[in-house]
């Protein structure tokens, strides 16, 4: 009773629970997928177009977080961030390393409205250690990756997702395209990752 009662203990019921769901999903169709509580908050982000951060694109190279551009409008390109800069520290926190997830990162970086933090960053291009401080600020994810005209009369517009504020933005680029001549469109939905149906109909109609 004892040795069936620890080994119950050391279940990891939250993970099976992961599997199961996730199982039971890919029996449906190739398109759904299960959310786990961890990634929920960086998908609602990124479907509501928004979030409360520095504003940078960033990948990790080797052990260091490498901008790969700051977000237009957002604090860290008007506190000066450039493309290739690598973030070492945020405060007091070291975030560079072979340990370092990518999946933590988000947590340093991001915070509530207003508040400021210190970034050390290595700019290589002019082999510089500098530290800048950021106000926090709202960062918009813009869902209109391109919008221009191909021919007089063709226009093209790439959509990389679904989120609430596509068809706001889907519609001021086709507005434009529209005022420039475009008679037919190309809709490059390529790598779009989904996101609310209701706005996908609102651009179908």
């Amino acid at each position: 009773d004892y040795i069936q009662r620890d080994y119950v203990d050391t279940v990891n019921t939250d993970g099976l629970l992961d599997g199961a769901i996730t199982q039971m999903l890919s029996k449906l169709d190739p398109h759904s997928v299960y959310i786990p509580k961890e990634n929920l908050q960086a998908v609602t982000e990124n479907m509501q177009g928004k979030f409360v951060g520095i504003g940078v694109q960033f990948r990790m190279i080797k052990d260091s977080i490498t901008v790969i551009q700051p977000i237009k409008g957002g604090p860290s390109i008007q506190a000066g961030i450039q493309a290739g800069d690598r973030i070492l520290m945020a405060n007091k926190d070291t975030l560079f390393g072979m340990s370092m997830n990518s999946g933590k990162v988000p947590s340093y970086l991001k915070g509530k409205p207003d508040t400021k933090v210190a970034l050390q960053i290595y700019r290589k291009a002019n082999d510089s250690l500098f530290t800048v401080e950021i106000t926090r600020g709202n960062v918009n994810i813009k869902s209109v990756d391109l919008a221009y005209m191909i021919t007089d009369s063709i226009g093209y517009i790439k959509l990389d997702r679904f989120a609430r504020n596509t068809y706001s933005e889907f519609k001021t680029s086709l507005n434009s395209l529209l005022e420039k001549g475009m008679k037919n469109l190309v809709l490059d939905l390529r790598g779009n990752g989904g996101g609310f149906i209701d706005i996908a109909n609102s651009i179908v109609d």
